[in-house]
């Protein structure tokens, strides 16, 4: 101020034009400085969730390595994504949301749509298809309570690293914001970083509640299984007991088919026995000569078993045989009808006429 005061004519035109010229260059070197810009920061890869416990370091159960129906969010992708619990041999997974942006008329993003596709063409493990988390894991998926666990029965140690982050998880890249460098008036505080949200622990009562309700089903399933066993077990039993029946009675038929073919040839040879003429004395010899016009009558006759009844057959008539008639020897019946078939196969025609 004292140079200002004792400043000539010429020297104040001389300050003034430098003032003049200082606030017209200003603005632009402030606008300089906003054009400069800091490198885009890469986004922090996503912590993996802590493994779950138990308080008495026993093996957490199945429903432990599920998302809860409550936490699915429906408006991201809902495929199912995984992180390794360690502390099992073999190596257990505990699923996760995928999370990221859906395609179009689609509860999938566009990798998980892509893979499901290509599962159902080949039902291959290797291309990264493992379902939906709103849906149970497929039998191959290395998860607690399938059949591929069931089949490799994991160990759990308790000790080692407790996960890592799965070989599927996309890597996002995140961009930071532009900055404006600009001298500010006043020193802006930092923006205070609010605490992570502690995740919610399950109650007690709800974990025994699962516990409870996944022995339930394992118990009826076992009760399911052991029933079905004595079904069969039943089934194969009533089929050899009809076997061994069906077996006894075509025996028992058997026998009796050759115990009446036995009875049958005892009659017959009886029945033939009987029609035999008896002797005549020679002295009725000459009763004996016929007249040589008159031709001699062969009478040919047989008891024959038809069905399941005896019958005496005679030139091709059926007549009753009364087999407990004459002492046993045997009575011709009624006329029934004419024989027709084969021997062993013979059958009568009851609308046919008798043949004299």
């Amino acid at each position: 101020m004292t140079t200002l005061r004792g400043a000539t004519e010429e020297q104040w035109r001389a300050f003034t034009t430098l003032l003049a010229k200082q606030q017209v260059e200003a603005p632009k070197a402030k606008k300089e400085v906003k054009e400069v810009k800091e490198p885009k920061a890469k986004k922090a890869p996503a912590e993996v969730a802590p493994m779950p416990e138990t308080e008495d370091g026993s093996a957490p159960d199945a429903s432990e390595y599920r998302v809860s129906e409550a936490d699915i969010d429906h408006s991201v992708c809902i495929g199912r994504a995984k992180d390794d619990d360690k502390r099992w041999s073999p190596i257990i997974y505990r699923e996760r949301q995928c999370g990221k942006k859906l395609e179009p008329d689609s509860d999938l993003c566009k990798t998980c749509h892509t893979r499901e596709e290509k599962y159902a063409e080949s039902s291959s493990p290797k291309l990264g298809w493992m379902g939906r988390v709103t849906e149970e894991p497929l039998d191959w998926v290395h998860m607690l309570g399938t059949t591929w666990a069931e089949e490799k029965k994991p160990k759990f140690s308790g000790s080692g690293s407790s996960g890592s982050v799965a070989s599927d998880a996309a890597s996002d890249s995140g961009a930071s914001e532009e900055m404006e460098m600009e001298k500010p008036e006043k020193p802006e505080k930092p923006e205070e970083k609010k605490p992570a949200a502690k995740k919610e622990k399950v109650p007690a009562a709800e974990k025994e509640a699962k516990k409870a309700e996944a022995a339930a089903k394992k118990e009826a399933e076992a009760a399911a299984k052991k029933e079905a066993k004595e079904a069969k077990e039943a089934e194969t039993a009533a089929k050899k007991e009809a076997a061994a029946a069906a077996a006894a009675a075509k025996k028992e038929a058997k026998e009796a088919e050759t115990a009446a073919k036995k009875e049958a040839a005892a009659a017959a040879a009886e029945a033939k026995k009987a029609a035999k003429p008896a002797a005549k004395p020679k002295a009725a010899k000459a009763e004996k000569v016929a007249d040589a016009s008159v031709p001699a009558v062969t009478v040919k006759y047989h008891i024959e078993m038809i069905g399941d009844d005896f019958y005496e057959t005679k030139d091709g008539n059926v007549y009753e045989w009364d087999r407990e008639a004459n002492a046993g020897m045997g009575k011709r019946g009624d006329f029934v009808g004419r024989l027709q078939g084969t021997k062993g196969d013979y059958s009568i025609d009851t609308d046919a006429a008798e043949v004299l």
